[in-house]
C-alpha cells in the first residue's frame, strides 16, 4: 500500500472517500461515548484517544479531520448527555480526556496545535466537566507507541481507542498495540 502524502503546508484536499471515513469516525465516537455512558449512575468517565496519524487538524475547504472530530464530537456527546441526565433527575456526567495526536510532517504538526487551540480554548471556557489534556507528537508511529502506551497505562485509563486510519495498514506492525 503506497502512503499518500497530505499537503498540509498548502492546505490539503479532503477526498471523497476521507470525507465518507470522517462521518464512519464521527458517528461510531458518538456512539461508543452514548454506549460507555448509558448507566446514569455513574458520574465520572476516563478515555484516552490516540490518533497515530493526525494531520493538520483542518482540510482546505475547512472540514475537520480526526483530530478534531474526536473533539468536537466529545464536546457534542457530553453535552447532549448532560442535558439527558439533567431532564431526568440524575448528576452530571464529568469527563477526563487524554488525547495524543501524532503526525511526522512537520508542517501537520503545527497546524494541528493551532487547529485545536480554539476548541481547547472553548472547554476551558465553558465546559467546566471536560477536561481535556492534548500531547502532540511528531515522530512515527511506531517510535511513539511504546512511551504514549506506558503514560496511558500509568495514568490509569482504561478506556482506550486507537485510530490509526488507512496508514495503519501498512506502517504499524499491530504487534505494537500489545504494548498498552
Amino acid at each position: 500500500m503506497v502512503k499518500k502524502e497530505y499537503d498540509w503546508e498548502n492546505g490539503a484536499e479532503l477526498s471523497p472517500h476521507s470525507k465518507q471515513k470522517h462521518k464512519i469516525l464521527a458517528d461510531y465516537f458518538f456512539q461508543y461515548l452514548k454506549t460507555r455512558w448509558k448507566h446514569p449512575q455513574a458520574t465520572k468517565f476516563r478515555l484516552a484517544v490516540v490518533d497515530g496519524f493526525s494531520g493538520g487538524g483542518l482540510y482546505r475547504c475547512g472540514s475537520e479531520g480526526s483530530p478534531l472530530i474526536f473533539i468536537s464530537t466529545l464536546i457534542r456527546a457530553l453535552q447532549e448527555e448532560n442535558i439527558r441526565r439533567s431532564s431526568e433527575g440524575f448528576q452530571t456526567l464529568s469527563v477526563e480526556a487524554k488525547l495524543y495526536f501524532n503526525d511526522t510532517d512537520p508542517w501537520a504538526y503545527t497546524q494541528l496545535q493551532e487547529n485545536c487551540a480554539p476548541l481547547i480554548a472553548a472547554i476551558k471556557d465553558e465546559l467546566p466537566n471536560l477536561a481535556v489534556n492534548v500531547t502532540y507528537l511528531n515522530q512515527p508511529f511506531e517510535e511513539i507507541v511504546g512511551t504514549v502506551c506506558e503514560d496511558i497505562r500509568q495514568s490509569n485509563f482504561t478506556n482506550v481507542l486507537f485510530n490509526l486510519d488507512q496508514c495503519g495498514h501498512s506502517l504499524v506492525d499491530v504487534r505494537s498495540l500489545s504494548k498498552l
